[in-house]
């Protein structure tokens, strides 16, 4: 009985340290993107159009009031902050040559990369998805990109 029980320890703190090493990835990751972007803020060599964004996320990302606020749509008053944060950053690196944010990059060149198509990709799909909620609610779609009548109130 007792090596059963040193079997369950010893896979539990295996798959402990498993998360703790995903969780410590991901906070690298984190951590060097934060870095990365401070860096390109202060470099001239950086187009100023990925500046400005990155500066006004950071600016509505910190003001008290929002568009969506969290507190009457909890969901989308969050995903709101986040999207316009990571598209900020999106354009800041797009607009910055590869060889320039490597310099300020702390990580390998793969990461990076994968930074970038992630933050692209992200993009994408969100937008696509936010025009499709848009146009679904005001009546344009019915979800399936069938045209349909707006919604209406009725009794």
């Amino acid at each position: 009985m007792a090596t059963d029980e040193t079997g369950n320890f010893e896979r539990v703190q295996a798959r402990l340290k498993e998360l703790l090493d995903g969780a410590g990835d991901t906070a690298k990751l984190s951590a060097r993107t934060v870095q990365l972007t401070y860096r390109l803020f202060r470099d001239p060599r950086v187009p100023r159009r990925g500046k400005i964004w990155a500066a006004a996320a950071l600016g509505y990302w910190l003001l008290p009031t929002d568009l969506l606020p969290e507190k009457s749509i909890p969901l989308l008053g969050k995903a709101e902050d986040l999207f316009l944060v990571l598209r900020a950053l999106r354009i800041l690196l797009a607009e910055t040559d590869r060889e320039i944010a490597l310099e300020h990059w702390t990580g390998t060149p793969e990461e990076l990369d994968r930074l970038r198509e992630t933050l692209a990709g992200w993009d994408n799909r969100v937008r696509t998805a936010l025009g499709d909620l848009v146009s679904w609610v005001f009546g344009e779609r019915d979800g399936s990109g069938e045209t349909s009548p707006a919604p209406r109130g009725g009794g």
